[in-house]
C-alpha cells in the first residue's frame, strides 16, 4: 500500500518582473483533506529550543551533505532545508519504529510536538526576510517559496493528530491521489502543482513511500 507521497520542492526566486514565467493553465488540483483547525503563525518557542532545533537541523543538512557527494564524484546541489522541512511532515505521521528512527536522522532534540513548533518558527523567521523589489528602476526580489506537500492515497484512513499537526504548524494538509489505480497520472499531478508556484525557477521531485 502506498502510505504517502512526499514532494519535495523549494526555491529562492531572485529577480523582477523580467524574470518572470508566463501565466498559463494549471492542472485541476487535487482534492485535500485537511483540519479544521487553524495555523499558528505565533509558535512561541523559546530561543534556546530554537537554537536547539536550527543546530540540528544543520547537523542532519551536512550530513546528509557529507554521504551524497562521497557517493558521486559529480557537483551536488539540494536543498537541505527542503528535506528537512518535508521529512518533518511526513515525521508527524509516523508512529513506533518508523518515528524512532526518523527521530534519530532528523535528530530532533525534543521527542515531541515542540519540533513541529519549532520548524514553523524557523521557516516563519526565513519567510520574514522576503524583500520586494528595491525600486522601480531595480525590480530585484528575494522569495522563500516552500511548497513541500504530503499526499496519500485517496481512501486511506487519516488520523486526525496528523492533520493538526499539519495545519496548525505548516499551513497545510494533505493531497490525495489516486496512486494505486492511476499511478502516472497522480505522479504527473504531485511533481506538476507545487511547480505552478515556483514561477519557473526549480523543478520538483517526487518520493513515495510504500
Amino acid at each position: 500500500m502506498i502510505a504517502a507521497a512526499v514532494v519535495f520542492a523549494s526555491a529562492v526566486g531572485c529577480g523582477g518582473d523580467r524574470n518572470r514565467a508566463e501565466s498559463t493553465p494549471g492542472p485541476t488540483p487535487a482534492p485535500v483533506t485537511r483540519s479544521s483547525l487553524p495555523y499558528d503563525n505565533t509558535p512561541d518557542v523559546a530561543p534556546a529550543d530554537e537554537q536547539s532545533f536550527v543546530n540540528a537541523t544543520n547537523g542532519f543538512g551536512l550530513d546528509l551533505f557529507r554521504r551524497m557527494s562521497a557517493a558521486s564524484e559529480k557537483n551536488l546541489v539540494f536543498s537541505p532545508l527542503s528535506l528537512s522541512a518535508a521529512l518533518s511532515m511526513a515525521y508527524a505521521g509516523a508512529a513506533g519504529d518508523t518515528a524512532a528512527q526518523m527521530k534519530a536522522v532528523l535528530r530532533d532534540p525534543f521527542g515531541n510536538d515542540s519540533y513541529y513548533r519549532a520548524m514553523n518558527q524557523l521557516l516563519l523567521d526565513l519567510r520574514s526576510r522576503n524583500r520586494a523589489a528595491i525600486s522601480a528602476d531595480d525590480p530585484r526580489s528575494i522569495e522563500l517559496a516552500m511548497v513541500d506537500a504530503v499526499w496519500l492515497q485517496r481512501g486511506m484512513s487519516v488520523r486526525a493528530p496528523f492533520l493538526d499537526i499539519l495545519a496548525t504548524q505548516y499551513d497545510a494538509g494533505a493531497h490525495l491521489g489516486d496512486f494505486k489505480g492511476n499511478p502516472t497520472a497522480s505522479e504527473s499531478l504531485s511533481t506538476t502543482s507545487p511547480a505552478t508556484r515556483l514561477k519557473g525557477k526549480s523543478k520538483t521531485r517526487s518520493r513515495r513511500a510504500r
